[in-house]
């Protein structure tokens, strides 16, 4: 009993999936050119009443459409490139800041023992260290540094 109805559903879809895929084959067969045998029954085929230019210029708007979203997909993406270029730049400046700091924070601990001493007489002792010329840093940056 209850078996035989569930198979009765099953041939239900199955006959369902046939009709789609019979349908989906048809309008396919439509798109390469074809006209199927209900078009030319309703009066739909394009060579009697001349439809060809209509199937061009569809065929150019579709092809305008397809290159005008793909135009704006592309700027999408190149703004998205260059919103990623500019962080990753951030980024890499930020760390080279960061890298910059910590390298005169150490010539500063190396080279300055006492406390003591103005920025004047530490800038000359530290101008004498080879680390001094590669620090990339602006000079009121690197006193506030030495001050703190």
């Amino acid at each position: 009993g209850s078996s035989r109805s569930r198979s009765g559903s099953r041939d239900r879809r199955k006959k369902k999936k046939k009709d789609k895929d019979r349908s989906r084959s048809r309008k396919k067969d439509k798109e390469d050119g074809e006209t199927s045998e209900e078009d030319r029954e309703n009066g739909k085929d394009s060579t009697m009443n001349g439809g060809s230019d209509n199937e061009e210029r569809e065929k150019r708007e579709k092809e305008e459409r397809m290159m005008a979203s793909l135009r704006k997909r592309e700027e999408e993406v190149k703004e998205q490139l260059s919103g990623h270029l500019r962080d990753r730049e951030k980024e890499r400046e930020q760390h080279q800041h960061s890298e910059a700091v910590n390298g005169f924070n150490a010539l500063l601990t190396d080279l300055i023992r006492a406390p003591d001493y103005s920025w004047k007489e530490a800038k000359k002792m530290l101008k004498k260290d080879s680390r001094w010329e590669v620090l990339s840093l602006e000079k009121p940056e690197r006193e506030r540094l030495f001050d703190d």
